[in-house]
């Protein structure tokens, strides 16, 4: 067993939430007493602030899921404002994702899903705009694999009773047979 560790002893605060196929550890942690948390990656033995997307003093950000090529995303929040963020090549930056609650989530692609959104060059595109079948309404997603296909929670209506399901998503790649 291995011990992640606080990032400042004194202050004790770490939250581990994803790890890739190369050890590269990503959460949120405090760096600074009376700061919000930053989002953190965890290598080598050593906790590094990835940091907000707004000023440290009021924005809160937790990376959530990382790919195998170290691109990092996860989520800000400032009071009742929240949204996605990416961190590559040594920079934070704001995806201008639509405002969801949930946990961004890369796969190795560089497809991120949030909430009920996909995001893939460069686009923003809500999954409901796909054809679920049988009325099937996608509200949270839960992950996506390096084939694209995507965790999450649905529901739909049935005889006056809505029904709620984790289920698969899978793509239909143009030109296959579904």
């Amino acid at each position: 067993m291995t011990l992640l560790g606080y990032p400042v002893p004194t202050i004790g605060y770490s939250l581990a939430l994803a790890i890739n196929n190369n050890g590269l550890i990503v959460g949120t942690a405090q760096f600074l007493r009376h700061v919000p948390r930053h989002a953190a990656s965890y290598a080598n033995g050593a906790w590094m602030d990835l940091g907000a997307i707004g000023p440290s003093s009021t924005f809160e950000a937790f990376a959530t899921s990382v790919n195998d090529s170290g691109v990092i995303v996860g989520d800000w929040q400032n009071g009742n404002q929240n949204g996605a963020f990416i961190y590559q090549n040594g920079q934070i930056s704001d995806l201008h994702a639509p405002n969801r609650y949930g946990n961004p989530f890369i796969n190795n692609a560089g497809q991120i899903v949030f909430g009920d959104f996909i995001y893939q060059n460069g686009v923003w595109q809500d999954i409901n705009d796909l054809d679920l079948g049988d009325g099937w309404k996608f509200t949270q997603a839960g992950g996506i694999n390096n084939h694209g296909v995507i965790l999450g929670y649905m529901f739909r209506m049935s005889n006056g009773v809505m029904i709620h399901r984790f289920g698969l998503l899978t793509p239909v790649v143009p030109g296959e047979a579904p």
